[in-house]
């Protein structure tokens, strides 16, 4: 007996779009090209297509067509991006977030990643705040202090400021050690990106004695913000 195999759904996909975008390319009349593409060739054109959807505002197109890659290639950075870009304009501000913040996390290059951060400040104010009811900190309390965490990017120019901030604050031992920062790649960021639900950088986030979010502040972080919301840390707990 012979057995036929069916393709996997990678397979299927590339094989629908190749067909879809060799129609769409060809001239009417035109003889279908003998050379088909290869899946990273087929990758880049499927990309460009949904740039110019996005482009021309033709946002359901490229929705639909950056969702179908997305299930194919959940690790590529820059499909999530352009598919929260695609919800950003839609007004689809939760989904947006959630693909922008994905590509954040996901992008190697620090061009790509302040063009993220970009889009991420673009969400309106209450959409940048971490999540407060999904932003337990997990872990040890450390006595009854209150902590802020410093989250920033890797990109040059974010670096060059965040160091400018924290040097030009002038902080004491106290506020040094109140004071948490986290990189966007260093060791263990995921985790803490992941329980706060940070989304643009820099962003400074203050949590409470029972390690719960009490607030958050994204953009104009400068050294007098900064020794203000440190000073919070050492206020007394409303019970």
């Amino acid at each position: 007996m012979f057995r036929i195999e069916t393709p996997s759904k990678p397979e299927r996909f590339f094989l629908t779009a190749a067909t879809l975008l060799a129609l769409v390319a060809m001239p009417v009349g035109a003889e279908p090209e003998k050379n088909p593409l290869d899946e990273q060739s087929l990758q880049t054109r499927i990309l460009s297509m949904a740039r110019t959807y996005l482009q021309k505002e033709q946002l359901p197109q490229a929705e639909n067509l950056l969702s179908t890659m997305v299930e194919i290639e959940p690790k590529n950075a820059e499909v999530h991006f352009l598919l929260g870009k695609a919800f950003l304009f839609e007004k689809k501000y939760k989904q947006a977030r959630h693909e922008l913040r994905s590509a954040l996390q996901l992008a190697q290059d620090s061009s790509l990643e302040k063009e993220i951060n970009h889009w991420l400040m673009e969400l309106p104010p209450k959409f940048q705040k971490p999540q407060l009811t999904a932003c337990l900190c997990d872990g040890e309390t450390e006595g009854n202090s209150a902590r802020l965490f410093y989250f920033y990017g890797d990109w040059v120019e974010d670096e060059t400021e965040t160091k400018r901030v924290i040097d030009s604050a002038g902080l004491s031992e106290a506020e040094q050690s109140a004071l948490k920062m986290v990189s966007l790649h260093s060791e263990g960021s995921r985790e803490f990106f992941d329980i706060f639900g940070i989304t643009g950088l820099p962003t400074l986030v203050l949590v409470g004695p029972k390690r719960e979010v009490e607030n958050s502040e994204t953009k104009n972080i400068d050294p007098q913000n900064l020794k203000r919301w440190l000073a919070k840390t050492d206020e007394p707990r409303k019970k």
